[in-house]
């Protein structure tokens, strides 16, 4: 074997190891950036905020079943906003954390949040559903797309693009505890 065909296997053998060893570092990063995502997203889902807006919600849902939902929403917004209009500036961000649409903003980004990084693959389905299951994200559909949609929403922003991964988060969850953590 000449000097140039040593050369060029060790080279070829160097690239390889640093390939092997890039592939372990981007392995172990995603490892890291999965668990620092669903640290994240665990924090603000147990947060007191969090738990009075999704109960607040589900209360009101129970109070107007159905199609009547949305105009009652569309009412009580209107009303504090009205309110929030009239209010001194330095109390304006007290009241809007108040207000049912604030709660419902707060539920719908953060599943909305949650539902990109699943498709973004930093959050991996099986860690995800390990922690949510189809009951823990019924409101998607029962209460997230219908206000989200609701005729009357004050403004025309055309086609969400945040819903179709929300429902697709609800749709792809599992629903039997065989299928719990995404296993099929």
């Amino acid at each position: 074997m000449d000097v140039a065909t040593g050369i060029t296997l060790g080279s070829l053998i160097i690239a390889f190891a640093s390939a092997l060893y890039a592939r372990y570092a981007w392995s172990t990063a995603r490892m890291a950036m999965a668990q620092q995502a669903m640290m994240s997203v665990l924090l603000e889902y147990r947060s007191g905020e969090m738990m009075d807006a999704v109960l607040t919600l589900w209360d009101f849902r129970r109070a107007n079943p159905g199609d009547i939902m949305a105009t009652q929403y569309n009412e009580i917004r209107e009303r504090d906003l009205k309110a929030w209009r009239a209010a001194a500036p330095d109390a304006r961000v007290a009241l809007v954390t108040t207000t049912l649409d604030f709660k419902r903003r707060l539920v719908s980004h953060f599943y909305a949040y949650m539902a990109h990084l699943v498709e973004g693959k930093i959050l991996p389905k099986k860690i995800c559903y390990a922690a949510w299951s189809k009951k823990d994200l019924e409101n998607t559909p029962e209460i997230l797309v219908p206000l989200e949609t609701r005729p009357g929403k004050g403004r025309d922003t055309g086609e969400s693009a945040v819903l179709p991964s929300l429902q697709r988060l609800y749709d792809e969850a599992p629903t039997g505890a065989k299928d719990h953590c995404g296993s099929k």
